[in-house]
């Protein structure tokens, strides 16, 4: 297992990759990166890479982040699941980034990046821009 700032990083990347409509369309649509930047393995990075499920579960009790903040992370974490369990897998990225329902998965993943960013945890707060590699 991560140590927790290194696992916080992990988390909040995948969180700003959800959060960004520029990585939706330059990584998704466009495909700027690489062609296996795409929804899917947007969803699988955070909640497979990051753990965020198992993150979310410690995050009060373990790691103890503000009331606020893990409350934030529940409501994005079952916003997001909700998203997907209702429109799959496959889904057309254009479709996605247009979608206002997407949208306030997107409003919820900001509410709880600007939450950590009250943290103060890192000297420069992580984004998706730094978990860009050869890999997405």
């Amino acid at each position: 297992m991560m140590n927790k700032l290194d696992w916080t990083q992990s988390v909040i990347i995948g969180i700003s990759r959800i959060a960004d409509s520029e990585y939706q369309i330059r990584g998704w649509i466009n495909q700027e990166f690489h062609p296996w930047v795409t929804f899917v393995e947007t969803i699988c990075k955070l909640n497979d890479d990051a753990d965020f499920r198992n993150f979310v579960a410690l995050s009060e009790g373990q790691f103890h982040f503000p009331k606020v903040l893990c409350e934030n992370l529940r409501r994005f974490s079952a916003l997001f699941d909700a998203y997907v369990d209702k429109h799959g897998w496959a889904e057309d990225p254009d479709i996605i980034v247009a979608d206002p329902e997407w949208h306030t998965v997107q409003a919820s993943a900001q509410t709880v990046l600007d939450e950590f960013k009250k943290l103060n945890l890192f000297e420069k707060f992580p984004t998706w821009r730094d978990g860009m590699s050869k890999t997405g």
